[in-house]
């Protein structure tokens, strides 16, 4: 029988994608590191040394200097808070009371973060940090935004967050999806295209006008985007994801062996195969689009790429998908709680 580490080895060399954008990091990503953690500090979401670990290991603001290196540095600040509230609280409020069963509290988050994305103008007596955290994260969106951008943005939360409370509902009930409908919440949760992007225009001082944003060919291209970091996520974490000792987590590969009873190998071979074939369409997409376009379509088609080449270093990088070794422990629910990052609702 294979060691967990033989084991981790065999399925990674296995995985057959890549990225053929060039990336690079914003010129001031030491800066960022610190204004995330005085953001930190000022919102209360550092309290045990478990968690102040687990921050310190995603490397936060490296991740987002390396997925948008040419924004501005003051919309890349609002751009790392808010991704980073978005990835701490997915687990927070919707993973670690979904595997404890209790959807009540999934409902019950999604309400107050929808309340506060819905009217961030009004005052809100809940005092959990978290909550207090997201309305910071979204007043600060506002202010960088145009009111037609902010709606966008708006739009692109509730995108992820359904999705979000989609994956959260699978692992309550420990039922794997279709791939149908698992590909439908993975373009939802990836959230580059339809989100993300978002502050690539801002942050480089332009808006693509509504009638690009109405055609169904860039809706098409955008939702590439959200599939490739979907798949490029999914197939590059299974490894690290296949040993842990929990109910059900979302990935393509477990989805695609369940649905057509394939071996391990072959579904990775099968969603590697997938995910080259979204590059090929992305390529198309992009080639169409400069073809009828300007400047700023060229411009954010450049950035766009960075942000997935930034994607795929990032996890090329982190500590989370190169090392087998941190995650051996048995990974509860009862440990994920063990956080010190508050009930979240």
């Amino acid at each position: 029988m294979k060691s967990a580490d033989s084991r981790s080895s065999h399925l990674r060399d296995q995985i057959d994608v890549g990225c053929p954008f060039p990336y690079a990091i914003h010129p001031r990503a030491g800066e960022l590191t610190a204004h995330l953690q005085d953001w930190y500090q000022r919102m209360d979401l550092l309290h045990s040394s478990k968690e102040k670990q687990l921050t310190h290991r995603e490397q936060w603001a490296l991740v987002w200097s390396l997925m948008l290196p040419n924004i501005s540095f003051e919309v890349l600040k609002t751009t790392a808070i808010t991704m980073t509230w978005v990835t701490l609280y997915d687990e927070a409020g919707f993973e670690v009371p979904a595997l404890s069963g209790e959807l009540h509290r999934v409902a019950n988050n999604l309400t107050q973060i929808q309340k506060i994305l819905n009217d961030p103008g009004r005052e809100y007596n809940n005092q959990n940090p978290y909550f207090v955290a997201w309305h910071d994260c979204v007043l600060s969106c506002r202010r960088i935004f145009s009111p037609m951008m902010f709606e966008r943005f708006q739009r692109g939360a509730l995108r992820q967050f359904y999705g979000a409370a989609c994956e959260a509902y699978f692992k309550a009930a420990d039922t794997i999806p279709s791939l149908e409908n698992y590909l439908d919440i993975r373009r939802c949760t990836a959230s580059l295209g339809f989100w993300l992007s978002l502050y690539i225009q801002t942050g480089r001082g332009y808006e693509l006008p509504s009638e690009v944003w109405s055609s169904p060919q860039f809706s098409r291209l955008l939702t590439t985007v959200d599939e490739l970091a979907g798949l490029y996520n999914d197939i590059y974490g299974y490894w690290r994801e296949s040993h842990q000792s929990v109910r059900f987590i979302p990935n393509v590969i477990t989805v695609l062996s369940n649905e057509y009873q394939l071996s391990e190998e072959i579904a990775i071979q099968r969603a590697s195969a997938m995910y080259r074939d979204c590059l090929g369409e992305y390529q198309q997409l992009r080639t169409e689009a400069l073809a009828k376009s300007d400047n700023n379509m060229k411009d954010f088609l450049e950035n766009v790429e960075y942000m997935l080449a930034g994607f795929c270093e990032a996890h090329r990088r982190s500590a989370r998908y190169c090392s087998i070794e941190q995650h051996t422990e048995k990974s509860t629910s009862a440990d994920q709680t063990d956080l010190g990052l508050g009930d979240p609702a």
